[in-house]
């Protein structure tokens, strides 16, 4: 089991560095646009850091959850992203309360339909809970993976709790400690751990499948076309490929991928 450890980031006050990647916000709702996404990202690539975004949704009619879709691409980009669901206060311009699953896949079609890359949500046990405790089967077949929370000590560690399925679809990634503010400098974060290039041990067999490492420069259809294999073939056997898992068009030098 691989396991990559990332910040969550915001306009908050905390001094701290980031770790192995950033997840920095970039706004919410209808009108904010946080202050601080532009210098989060600058100082992540200063540092070396893989840096995602983040938008907080808010519940809305339903051209309001198309235009927080659209502010959202506008403040993000091509950047790989998610959605924060959570029960927010009247505030950005947009109404209280949490969004409903259908608004969320609305959400993220949206998102999508713009151009967007998005393959993960931000959702706890404890948000899915007050929306309802629906079936998550509508995100899986959009292929999101979800992010949930827990800061009990040992939430971290896969197989504790935290990682157990809630709405038919187990976590990818778990929150394990609060964002924080305690004295003035440039990052809030709340630090969180995500599976990375998880590969079952093959069957006892004569030649084991081979493992291609990832070179500068190449994509996946250029590694599939070397081997000899369709894409489609490749991207079926490397599930968790890709930065977030699933988004197979960003890949990075040093990963690792089963050859089928």
């Amino acid at each position: 089991m691989q396991q990559t450890h990332w910040n969550d980031i915001y306009h908050g006050t905390v001094n701290s560095a980031p770790s192995e990647a950033v997840v920095c916000k970039a706004g919410e709702g209808a009108l904010f646009t946080d202050p601080s996404y532009r210098p989060h990202l600058a100082q992540a690539a200063a540092g070396g850091h893989h840096a995602y975004a983040y938008y907080a949704l808010h519940t809305g009619t339903a051209p309001e959850i198309a235009a927080q879709a659209r502010r959202a691409f506008m403040l993000i980009g091509a950047r790989p992203a998610m959605y924060d669901a959570e029960r927010w206060p009247a505030e950005s311009g947009s109404p209280a309360g949490m969004v409903s699953l259908p608004q969320l896949c609305s959400a993220i079609d949206a998102y999508r339909g713009l151009g967007g890359v998005m393959w993960v949500c931000y959702l706890p046990r404890s948000m899915w809970a007050l929306m309802g405790s629906p079936s998550l089967s509508p995100l899986a077949s959009r292929k999101i993976h979800i992010v949930n929370a827990d800061y009990q000590p040992g939430s971290e560690t896969v197989g504790s709790p935290a990682w157990a399925p809630y709405g038919g679809v187990r976590p990818w990634a778990v929150q394990y400690k609060p964002c924080h503010n305690t004295a003035p400098g440039t990052w809030a974060q709340a630090q969180s751990v995500w599976e990375r290039g998880v590969i079952d041990a093959p069957s006892p067999s004569p030649q084991p499948p081979a493992v291609h490492v990832v070179k500068s420069g190449e994509t996946m259809a250029s590694i599939a076309a070397a081997a000899g294999v369709t894409l489609a073939a490749l991207e079926k056997a490397n599930p968790h490929a890709g930065h977030p898992a699933g988004n197979f068009n960003l890949i990075f030098p040093g990963d690792e991928l089963v050859i089928p």
